[in-house]
């Protein structure tokens, strides 16, 4: 174990050595960063605590020991593939103040809020309606189980955090404590906590990509936010039971919940469903029992799928209008962890967390999973050197699209053409809002101060 641990530690260290400050303002390192907290950090907190997390009993623990070594080898390739990827030639071209200012007020005129408002609606109200609740089906779930449900995960995340964003970069500092709090209210509807924390962090990234740089309070009034709203969902369901939590379609029942879960929060009130409802973290990100019981198949005579569920994943960013019969297929063509539950005679618990390397070992096996990891990070490389710094509609959405995949580590690879899609589509619409709001010929109009630099 102490030897996986280790490569962890390293792979955050060859980051740091090589790419030196500003790692946060990259996606690649939110990749390293998320597979070492569901890898690693679960580990560490399950020797502190003593206890092992509630699926170990589901896995032999030196098969978990082996794991962590081929995942903290893998992280170590991904690591060393992404800063040789993103410090090989040259990033865009610096631009003056000017130049700069000029670009984002035109990029802010593509994105406006009051469109991406307008956008963002009916997923909110899907949402409202409680059609949507991800939770319901269990970690690593079905990606789509309808045409609504699917536009909904696909886009919902993605199009407030832009219409926050927006309005942020169109207004000025003062927008930035109340627009994150309705952001934050609106996506703790849907009962996940992983919903409120990742959106929060997507917003400030995209924000920093536009010269955002956030002030100490307005920082720590942000994590403040967070980790109340997070809580309220956590102690909601320990207070009314999990299942009456994240099954919920009442639109009222929901806020209630929440606004009950902060109360008894702020009043420290005995949890009646504490003990069955709420994970501890080190479970919450335990992101090692699922991957280990597939090399433990592996180990005992299975055989990789090579680019079978690679080809379904694919599969599944074709929407449903174009293939009619996506939704009426097998379970385990829309699932990779279903796929690999069947394939080698694995339980499938709902907490069962599957994790995008955790998915992977099992394409090649574990000698081939480096090899995977590293074509991962020079991907996320690529995205890195030839998208970040360009203040253009593409310059913001695709590495936004790249930070999704890597704090939604914890799925599995379905994410990336799910989220692909999701992109692709919006860019489609960026170019017809471009065309139809192109700019007259005019001097620059100054935009409120973000505080650049």
């Amino acid at each position: 174990m102490s030897l996986g641990l280790l490569l962890q530690l390293v792979s955050v260290l060859v980051l740091r050595v090589g790419l030196g400050r500003g790692l946060l303002r990259r996606t690649g390192p939110y990749f390293v960063i998320a597979a070492v907290s569901y890898h690693g950090l679960t580990e560490l907190l399950q020797q502190v605590t003593g206890e092992p997390g509630n699926l170990r009993y589901l896995v032999p623990s030196d098969v978990v020991d082996d794991w962590t070594v081929v995942v903290g080898v893998s992280l170590v390739a991904f690591s060393v593939a992404y800063v040789v990827v993103t410090r090989r030639g040259k990033g865009p071209a610096a631009v003056g103040e000017a130049e700069f200012m000029v670009a984002r007020r035109d990029l802010l005129r593509v994105f406006d809020w009051r469109v991406l408002l307008c956008l963002s609606v009916p997923l909110i109200v899907v949402v409202a309606a409680g059609e949507y609740r991800p939770g319901a089906q269990g970690a690593g779930a079905v990606a789509e189980t309808s045409a609504v449900v699917g536009l909904t995960g696909d886009f919902l995340v993605l199009m407030v955090v832009l219409t926050t964003i927006s309005f942020i970069g169109q207004g000025g500092r003062y927008r930035f404590a109340p627009a994150l709090l309705l952001q934050m209210i609106v996506l703790a509807l849907v009962g996940q906590r992983s919903f409120v924390v990742f959106a929060a962090i997507t917003t400030v990234f995209g924000l920093s990509l536009l010269g955002f740089r956030p002030r100490r309070p307005q920082v720590i009034s942000a994590i403040l936010l967070v980790l109340l709203l997070a809580l309220s969902i956590n102690t909601a369901r320990g207070l009314v039971g999990r299942d009456a939590s994240v099954r919920s379609t009442s639109l009222a029942q929901r806020i209630q919940f929440i606004g009950a879960g902060t109360l008894a929060l702020i009043k420290g009130d005995q949890l009646p469903y504490a003990a069955t409802a709420q994970q501890p973290l080190a479970d919450r990100l335990d992101g090692n029992s699922f991957p280990a019981a597939v090399l433990g198949a592996l180990q005992e005579g299975g055989k990789p799928v090579g680019l079978a569920t690679t080809k379904n994943n694919a599969l599944l960013a074709v929407p449903s209008f174009v293939n009619p019969t996506k939704l009426l297929t097998d379970v385990t063509a829309r699932s990779e962890k279903r796929y690999l539950s069947k394939a080698y005679g694995i339980p499938t618990p709902d907490d069962f967390l599957p994790t995008q390397l955790g998915v992977a070992v099992s394409y090649f096996g574990p000698y081939g999973l480096p090899f995977v990891a590293g074509l991962l990070g020079t991907g996320f490389g690529v995205v890195d050197r030839r998208f970040l710094g360009r203040i253009t509609p593409l310059g913001l959405l695709v590495p936004l699209g790249a930070l999704t995949c890597a704090l939604g580590y914890e799925h599995s690879m379905e994410i990336y053409p799910l989220t692909a899609r999701a992109v692709g589509v919006l860019v489609v619409i960026t170019v017809i809002v471009h065309r139809l709001r192109r700019p007259p010929t005019t001097a620059p109009v100054e935009l409120p101060s973000l505080g650049r630099g």
